[in-house]
This record gives structure tokens, C-alpha cells and sequence, in this order.
């Protein structure tokens, strides 16, 4: 993937970077692990990834890593420090901005918070492949405009009925807002009495029947123990156990969605994600 990732770098050097918002309909769904170990395969890969905690004050990718980040996303827009000096590197070369943990931080994007982000951004749809948002759980009315500007919009749920019809309600919540938007599912904590492909088929169907789109399953991660244990001893699942089910799983979910040409949509995020603020 190596010589792909290179081929990309030179398509976005003309064009932009890709930006995906990965989210959740409710908490504890697994959707930051998801976020860091799918980020941290594709990095591995030889692609150049930033990965953002945009969970507001309730952060917890460096956690995960077992690092602590000193700034969050927050000190770039409302404290005036740069994005180069927010941003760590974790493992893979792979680079993150944390969310920070003060529970009343928020971003309000008024047009001067806006013209802060774009300044900062401006040069990061140069440098990387792909930046990735880790969202909050649900859905914060404060940034749906950030999410509406986004290439794509992955949402990960698990096979339980309550996660199913959250990860529809959010679909249809976007889609309601921007029809045109692409959609991917994730299904996580897969085990082997849940039928996945008929659930998966289920989901897909309902949203064509009554939202009239089609939404693609970008694949199913198994329940494994390995997941667990890597979060406890904080070091990431696809470094710590590589050969687990679930690892092989994400990298596989990286590996199709990366192992294609990325062909840019006709304006970047920054220009839509502007369109929307001045709309």
C-alpha cells in the first residue's frame, strides 16, 4: 500500500486531503477504538493521517495510546495556539489533537472561529491523506455543519436493536439535512449467534425503502477479548495484537477503503464547510 499511498500524496497535492467524520448514535459502541486503530492501520500503511478527538471535553484518544495530550482542538480555536503546536504524534508516525477533558469546553463557530479554522486548515488539506474527526456520541446540533462538509461520514453501531435503530435515526437525521452525503456503516462486536450479514442487509435495505439512498457496510468487527485487554493496558489493539480477530478486521476495513484511488469531491471541506456558515 505503500506505493498507493504515495500515488494518492501526489493526487491531493493538486486537490485536498479526504475528511471523515466518524460517529456513533449513543456511547460505549466502541467508536474511538474503532477511530484510532482504523487511523493507525492506514497510517502504518504509509499514508499520512491526522486524527482529531472532536469529543468536546470528554476526550480520550491519547488514553488509548497511553499518552497524555497537553492541548486539545479547543486551544486552536478559542486560544490562539497554533494547530503545529496541538498536534502530538502516536504511533505509525501517526499524528493526533486531542479533545481535551474540561466538561464546559465548547466551540462556538462564529465568523471569527471560522476564519481561525480555515487559516489553520488551509495547509493540512496539503499535508495529509486523510484527517479523521472522532465525534462525540450522537449528534451536536453546535457542529453539524462540520459534519455536513465532511467527503464522508462513517457511523459505528453494534448488532444490539437499540444501536441499530440509533445508527438509523442518525442516518436519517443526516440524510434529512444532505441527501447527497456518503454514508458507511460499521458493525462492531460481531459473535457468531447474530446472523451479521442479514442485520447488515436489514439496515441497508430499510434506509433504500424509506430514505431512498444507498448506505454502504463497510465491514463487521468480531467481539474479541483482545479489544478489552488493549484498552485496559492502553496500548492500541492493531500494535499490541496484531493477529487478533478484531485487528484483522479493521485492517481489512482500511485496507478497502484505501486501496482505491481517492477521487476528491469538486470542493474541498474548507469551501463547503464555508458555503454552509455563509448559507
Amino acid at each position: 500500500m505503500k506505493d498507493q499511498a504515495e500515488n494518492l500524496r501526489n493526487h491531493t497535492e493538486m486537490h485536498h486531503a479526504k475528511f471523515i467524520a466518524i460517529m456513533s448514535g449513543k456511547g460505549g459502541v466502541g467508536k474511538s477504538i474503532f477511530s484510532l486503530n482504523y487511523a493507525l492501520s492506514i497510517s502504518k500503511s504509509g499514508f499520512k493521517v491526522l486524527l482529531i478527538d472532536f469529543d468536546i471535553g470528554m476526550g480520550n484518544i491519547d488514553v488509548l495510546m497511553g499518552q497524555s495530550a497537553s492541548h486539545s482542538i479547543v486551544d486552536v480555536l478559542i486560544n490562539n495556539i497554533s494547530l503545529a503546536t496541538v498536534t502530538e504524534q502516536g504511533p505509525f508516525q501517526l499524528d493526533y489533537i486531542g479533545g481535551g477533558s474540561a466538561l464546559n469546553q465548547s466551540i462556538q463557530f462564529d465568523r471569527f472561529t471560522f476564519e481561525k479554522f480555515q487559516k489553520e486548515f488551509d495547509h493540512v488539506q496539503k499535508k495529509y491523506d486523510l484527517v479523521i474527526f472522532d465525534m462525540g456520541a450522537g449528534i451536536n446540533l453546535q457542529y453539524i455543519d462540520v459534519l455536513l462538509s465532511m467527503d464522508e461520514i462513517f457511523i459505528v453501531t453494534t448488532y444490539e436493536p437499540t444501536s441499530i435503530m440509533d445508527a438509523y435515526s442518525m442516518v436519517k437525521f443526516l440524510l434529512l439535512k444532505n441527501h447527497e452525503m456518503h454514508i458507511n456503516v460499521i458493525m462492531n462486536r460481531s459473535t457468531g449467534h447474530n446472523n451479521s450479514k442479514e442485520f447488515q442487509k436489514r439496515l441497508k435495505n430499510t434506509v433504500q425503502q424509506f430514505l431512498k439512498k444507498e448506505i454502504q457496510v463497510l465491514g463487521s468487527i468480531p467481539d474479541d477479548k483482545h479489544v478489552v485487554k488493549s484498552v485496559l493496558e492502553q496500548e492500541p489493539l492493531v500494535i499490541k495484537y496484531p493477529t487478533a480477530a478484531a485487528s484483522i478486521a479493521i485492517h481489512k476495513i482500511a485496507s478497502r477503503q484505501f486501496g482505491l484511488t481517492y477521487v476528491p469531491r469538486k470542493l474541498s471541506f474548507l469551501e463547503r464547510f464555508k458555503k454552509r456558515l455563509l448559507n
